[in-house]
C-alpha cells in the first residue's frame, strides 16, 4: 500500500523501469495484436488531430515532389498491402489513426531493427513524435540485406512513416541521454492570474469584500503557480535522462 515514507519503491525507480504504453487498444506484444474488444479509452483528440496533420502534410510533400514520387510510393503501398493479404482498393488514401505506442528509452536501451507490419492496412502511415533525449534512427530498405541510413533525431521531431517506408526495417540503436539540448518552456500563469481574480467578485457585496476575495484568490493562485512550477522542473529532470517516442497509427 503507497504511503508518504513508505519502504516500498519510489515511484522515480518505477518510472525508469517503465517501457511502453498503448493509447487507445492496448496492443499484446506476445501475440502481435490490438486487443480491440478490451476496455479502453480512445486516442487523445490533440494527438489525433496533430498526427493527421503531419500525415496530411507529408502527403503534400510527395505530391509536390512531382508525380513520378507519388506514383512509386502508391505503387510500393499497394504491393505491400497485396503482400499482407489485403485488397490494396480496399484501403483509402485518409488517415484514420486510433492507437498511439509509447516506447520509452533509459541510458544504454536500444531498439532491434524490424517491420511495423501487424496493421491491416499498410496504405496507412505511422507518425511518430520524438520527446526528450536525442537518438539515432536507423531507417533500412524492405530486407535486412540493405545498409540502413542513420539519422538524428532529436525531441520536438516529426517523422512520418508511409508508402514504402511503411514496410521497411527500423531501429534505435542508441539513445543520446547525455545530450543537453532538451529544454521544456515553463508557463507563468500567475500573471494571467492575476488578470483574472481582478474580475472575482465584481459588482457584488461592498468594495472591502471584493478586496478579500481578490487577496485570497492571489494567495491561492501563488500556490498552485508554485506547485506548477516543481511539477514542469521534475518533468525537465526526467525528460534529460530518457527518450519518449509516440507513434500513431490506425490498428484497422
Amino acid at each position: 500500500m503507497w504511503s508518504p515514507g513508505g519502504t516500498g519503491l519510489k515511484a522515480s525507480a518505477l518510472l525508469r523501469k517503465l517501457r511502453w504504453v498503448s493509447l487507445g487498444p492496448p496492443f499484446n506484444w506476445a501475440s502481435r495484436e490490438y486487443e480491440l474488444q478490451a476496455p479502453h479509452r480512445p486516442l487523445p483528440r490533440e494527438l489525433l488531430q496533430l498526427a493527421e496533420h503531419y500525415a496530411a502534410l507529408a502527403r503534400a510533400c510527395c505530391s509536390i515532389g512531382g508525380s513520378s514520387v507519388a506514383a512509386d510510393a502508391k505503387a510500393a503501398a499497394a504491393a505491400a498491402a497485396t503482400a499482407d493479404g489485403m485488397q490494396p482498393d480496399a484501403a483509402t488514401a485518409a488517415f484514420r489513426p486510433d492507437v498511439a505506442l509509447v516506447n520509452y528509452y533509459q541510458p544504454g536501451d536500444t531498439l532491434n531493427g524490424h517491420q511495423d507490419d501487424v496493421e491491416r492496412d499498410l496504405l496507412q502511415p505511422i507518425v511518430t513524435i520524438s520527446l526528450g533525449c536525442a537518438a539515432v534512427f536507423l531507417m533500412g530498405g524492405p530486407s535486412r540485406q540493405q545498409q540502413p541510413t542513420p539519422l538524428l533525431l532529436r525531441s520536438g521531431d516529426v517523422m512520418v512513416l508511409g508508402a514504402a517506408a511503411r514496410a521497411c526495417y527500423h531501429g534505435v540503436p542508441r539513445v543520446l541521454c547525455s545530450w543537453e539540448g532538451v529544454t521544456i518552456n515553463v508557463c507563468n500563469t500567475a500573471s494571467n492570474n492575476k488578470n483574472n481574480s481582478n474580475n472575482i467578485n465584481g459588482g457584488v457585496g461592498g468594495v472591502g469584500q471584493q478586496q478579500q476575495g481578490d487577496v485570497l484568490h492571489q494567495e491561492l493562485a501563488r500556490e498552485e503557480e508554485v506547485l506548477r512550477q516543481a511539477e514542469y522542473r521534475a518533468v525537465l529532470t526526467h525528460m534529460q535522462q530518457c527518450r519518449v517516442n509516440i507513434s500513431v497509427r490506425s490498428s484497422l
